[in-house]
């Protein structure tokens, strides 16, 4: 699981106005959508924040996802109105089994990882300090538990 925030946004939002705010968001989900398989679900989880299901996807070809939607939205400046807007984003990488086995558990550890790379200087990829496969394995926690356990 990617979450993604666009870095500044609030910025483009005072500097260019809402419009092109909102033509930005438009901008990046498209790019989403063209660098993503047919099987992958992306959605907006509200503002300028994103996220994105890569399904039978390990946690290192997520990490590859994630680095190449962010190099692809840095090389590739939205153009609004004879204006060129910079964008960027940070994106926190969550891997399902690795870091929980429920929506709410993967969503905590990919936003974690997210602000931790916004705290770090934006416009990067976080994701699990400890590799998959080291032999080290995260403790479930009651919200990975199936409903009804």
């Amino acid at each position: 699981m990617l979450v993604i925030d666009l870095d500044y946004f609030k910025e483009v939002n005072d500097r260019f106005g809402h419009e092109a705010g909102d033509a930005a968001l438009v901008y990046v989900a498209n790019l989403l959508s063209r660098r993503l398989r047919a099987t992958d679900l992306a959605c907006r989880l509200g503002g300028e924040e994103f996220g994105i299901i890569l399904v039978d996807t390990s946690g290192q070809l997520a990490m590859e996802v994630a680095e190449d939607l962010r190099h692809t939205l840095e090389h590739s400046p939205f153009h609004n109105q004879g204006r060129c807007i910079e964008l960027t984003m940070s994106v926190g990488v969550a891997e399902y089994g690795f870091d929980g086995v429920s929506l709410r558990s993967l969503l905590a550890a990919a936003d974690t990882r997210l602000y931790r790379g916004k705290a770090e200087g934006r416009n990067r990829v976080i994701g699990s300090l400890i590799k998959p496969g080291s032999g080290r394995k995260r403790a479930r926690t009651r919200e990975d538990e199936p409903a009804g356990v």
